[in-house]
């Protein structure tokens, strides 16, 4: 084939800023149809060099909802200039009200528990209704609210909760570090197994669930029973250093106290920018937040995984507290009372931040049910904490936030 230029050596080429309706605007040469074809090929070596190229800007990069490379069913799409991110867009679909809808008209007893607790996180959905149902109040006895007996034994599951959740968040293959024999995710995944297992077999028939107490009072024996086996959780848990082991997530997947706030986040998150977090009007919860001064804590990746790793070392020293100071149990197991008609709200905090529930109630049966748990705020804070961010570590920014996609699209 021979071109226009051979056969016509003296042709002249069309200038496409003049020949333009408009030619005081500035045309992209790269939106040339002759040019473009040749910079799309040449793009893909230019970024494996790690050079921008003319069209960088117009690519983009889609990942999920069941991509490998990330550790939820999440989907992305991504612009990129080079190989850092630009923009972000967050594909969830929509939320889905099974569990609300399926609650609707069911009695308010044991098994309404049980249905809840099969949501993610299923002890703290379970405990925020429950609280919520409680401050209704009884029928017979409108100010009757649960012991401390009750509230002791629902804060040292909160306390596993929390270590069970962080463990599991610091041991996501997504996280990728030295590895070695006992590398930092087989020292996050020895405590998560152990941890896991205290947890299965406390709440195995809802004990932690029913309102107004707890369906079975922890025994002398099995209080002794856990303090022996916390041991297997403490010993991976404080060998295990997130300062040294994920460093090379530091200032990456930054997310500043302001917007955090602006989008709702509590939690590590939001402790992890330096904010403080207070959330008003908590119902339950372990202990109050703890405050990591002084570590260098910028809103990046690094520092929420050491205030998730900071959160579950103080969990399991309270718990072996708790367990040894355990006050007793009522003389007479508490049942199920009749609930007072009206509309209920409590909100319970656990290791990713504040789950709220409301609860309308009319004739002992719900009416209507909502949750709302912390991930729909984290997923919010997910664009922003992604701008700029390489492609490569786009997977270990999203796993540490810690979202459970089940909580989302329940």
């Amino acid at each position: 084939m021979r071109t226009i230029l051979e056969e016509l050596p003296g042709a002249l080429m069309p200038d496409l800023q003049k020949e333009s309706e408009d030619p005081g605007v500035e045309r992209d040469v790269v939106d040339d149809d002759l040019v473009r074809p040749t910079v799309e090929d040449e793009l893909p070596r230019e970024v494996a060099r790690g050079r921008r190229s003319p069209l960088s800007r117009h690519t983009s990069h889609s990942i999920g909802p069941l991509d490998r490379s990330l550790p939820l069913p999440l989907g992305l799409r991504l612009s990129l200039e080079g190989i850092r991110v630009t923009d972000v867009a967050v594909d969830m679909g929509f939320t889905h009200q099974a569990l609300e809808r399926r609650s609707q008209g069911r009695a308010v007893d044991v098994g309404l528990f049980a249905l809840i607790a099969r949501a993610e996180p299923g002890l703290q959905s379970a405990l925020a209704v429950a609280c919520a149902v409680e401050r209704l109040g009884g029928r017979d006895d409108k100010t009757r609210r649960p012991s401390a007996s009750t509230t002791a034994h629902r804060r040292i599951a909160l306390d596993l909760l929390i270590i069970v959740e962080n463990m599991r968040l610091l041991a996501c293959p997504a996280l990728r570090a030295a590895g070695g024999r006992l590398g930092p995710r087989t020292l996050a995944r020895t405590a998560w197994r152990a941890a896991a297992g205290l947890l299965d077999g406390l709440c195995a028939d809802d004990v932690f669930h029913a309102p107004f107490g707890v369906r079975r009072p922890l025994p002398a024996e099995e209080a002794e029973m856990l303090l022996r086996l916390l041991s297997d959780v403490e010993e991976p848990l404080l060998a295990l250093d997130p300062a040294r082991a994920f460093s090379w997530l530091e200032g990456v997947g930054r997310l500043g106290p302001a917007i955090a706030r602006r989008l709702g986040v509590d939690g590590p998150a939001l402790r992890a920018s330096g904010d403080v977090d207070d959330t008003p009007g908590i119902d339950l919860e372990a202990a109050p937040p703890l405050v990591i001064e002084g570590k260098g804590l910028r809103g990046c990746a690094w520092s929420r995984l050491r205030v998730r790793h900071a959160d579950a070392v103080d969990a399991a020293a309270r718990l072996r507290t708790r367990l040894q100071a355990l006050p007793d149990p009522e003389a007479e197991p508490p049942t199920l009372h009749d609930v007072a008609d009206g509309i209920g709200t409590a909100q319970v905090r656990g290791p990713a931040g504040t789950t709220a529930a409301l609860v309308a109630i009319a004739g002992q049966r719900v009416q209507r049910l909502r949750l709302r748990p912390p991930d729909l705020a984290l997923v919010a804070a997910l664009p922003p904490a992604l701008v700029d961010v390489t492609l490569e570590d786009v997977a270990a920014v999203v796993a540490s936030f810690g979202i459970r996609a089940s909580a989302v699209d329940r």
